[in-house]
């Protein structure tokens, strides 16, 4: 298994694979690596943050969807009293 001083210069290629260039400067070898249980859990975000924020985004969204749509409908009234 091999690690760098730096993740910044590498490359996506697909599929979990990264390529790394000369930015990340010499691989160094890990010697013994270990298996950690939990560290996917521990990735430090804070759920009911993230939910909250989801679900202003998503009325903000509506709000904006139901402005386009008053904005059609004043536009249709006012053309229609042009004829």
């Amino acid at each position: 298994v091999n690690k760098f001083n730096t993740n910044e210069g590498l490359v996506k290629q697909g599929n979990n694979t990264f390529v790394p260039t000369l930015k990340n400067g010499q691989p160094i070898l890990v010697t013994e690596p270990k298996i950690v249980s939990g560290m996917t859990e521990a990735s430090n975000v804070d759920i009911s943050t993230q939910m909250g924020k989801i679900i202003e985004a998503q009325r903000a969204y509506q709000f904006n969807i139901r402005m386009v749509q008053t904005s059609d409908e004043i536009m249709q009234t006012v053309n229609s009293l042009r004829r």
